[in-house]
């Protein structure tokens, strides 16, 4: 939790109309957790998962962290251990396919 909040009381999620409604508005569109579109692929079949995030950095340990920002905030949108994932990659919004990966000579 950031410094100077106060934890919101788990009723006031589920009751407060308002609330419910700017999160539901906030989860209908993707883009609000980031402006860039990317994969990682995950263990053990190796299947592609697509998020939105603004930065995607890798961790001391080999975590993935995906965040979002909020005014001058990164605030995490979601992350893997270093277990969980082998390969990430900008996505195209348009087909999902990676987007400036070539070949390296060995």
């Amino acid at each position: 939790m950031r410094p100077g909040r106060q934890p919101v009381p788990l009723p006031a999620l589920v009751t407060d109309p308002k609330l419910l409604e700017r999160l539901s508005a906030k989860l209908r569109n993707p883009k609000n957790f980031g402006s860039r579109f990317w994969f990682v692929k995950v263990r053990p079949q190796g299947r592609k998962e697509y998020f939105w995030a603004d930065e995607v950095r890798v961790k001391h340990g080999g975590a993935l962290v995906a965040y979002r920002r909020e005014g001058s905030e990164l605030v995490i949108n979601l992350a893997f251990s270093s277990s969980e994932w082998t390969a990430l990659a900008r996505a195209s919004a348009t087909d999902g396919t990676a987007l400036c990966i070539t070949d390296c000579p060995p």
